[in-house]
């Protein structure tokens, strides 16, 4: 019986090797690293030094940062493309950790500013590693929706056409806050979600964040979805 059985262990290894092959095709991978080529002119024209304990207890956390992603992405990546039905189309993507004070986290090119979370900066009020991931997310789905609405007519949508005369950053939020409370409700971490809504509180963009959100609430988070559905649609071939 040691043979079949050591057959099937085998067997079992390889399916599940496949399966996280095909698991993370279907997302991107997300690296981080952090160099001094970004945050050196930053400081010098915002006049304010990076804080060299802040480097190092940075450069000393890089690991558990990437540790608290890759145990995320699967879900948070995986969730989304299941909700929405369309796959993401970049691969892969490097993210860039800044520590430049009052330059805010970008998605393309993809920069975290990770202050938040570091006690050099902010002491006992620093907030949990487990936020930062919210803040990767946010930054990726902002590039994720950008591609699923570029297909469309005119590269926009019925309700985007609707609410044109808020803010562009307010718009720039409506489909990725549906996406994000969707993501978190359908995994079932509503904890989370509320936790997400009140890192938001610390962000200079507040305010873009309220008004999106409210919007959401009124026309449905599902409502914003199921209009990233159609780009998969456009992108079907006519029949004949």
């Amino acid at each position: 019986m040691r043979f079949p059985l050591t057959l099937i262990i085998f067997a079992v290894l390889i399916f599940s090797a496949d399966s996280v092959v095909a698991q993370r095709a279907s997302f991107p991978e997300v690296t981080f690293d952090y160099k001094p080529v970004f945050d050196t002119p930053c400081a010098a024209l915002t006049k304010q030094p990076i804080e060299p304990e802040a480097v190092k207890e940075l450069e000393s956390r890089l690991d558990s940062l990437r540790g608290q992603w890759r145990r995320e992405a699967p879900q948070l990546f995986g969730r989304t493309v299941k909700l929405t039905g369309v796959k993401f189309q970049f691969k892969e993507t490097v993210a860039a950790l800044s520590l430049c004070p009052d330059f805010p986290s970008t998605s393309l090119p993809l920069i975290i500013n990770v202050r938040y979370f570091l006690t050099a900066i902010h002491g006992e009020r620093a907030d949990s590693i487990t936020r930062f991931s919210f803040l990767v997310f946010h930054e990726s789905i902002h590039r994720y929706v950008n591609d699923c609405i570029k297909p469309l007519p005119d590269k926009t949508t019925p309700l985007l056409t609707k609410y044109r005369d808020e803010p562009l950053p307010v718009r720039s939020h409506l489909h990725l806050i549906s996406i994000m409370n969707e993501v978190y409700r359908s995994l079932g971490r509503e904890k989370d979600l509320a936790d997400l809504i009140a890192f938001e509180q610390n962000m200079k963009y507040l305010t873009i964040l309220k008004r999106a959100r409210e919007i959401v609430d009124k026309e449905g988070a599902q409502t914003f979805i199921n209009e990233l559905r159609h780009s998969r649609q456009s992108k079907k071939p006519k029949s004949n």
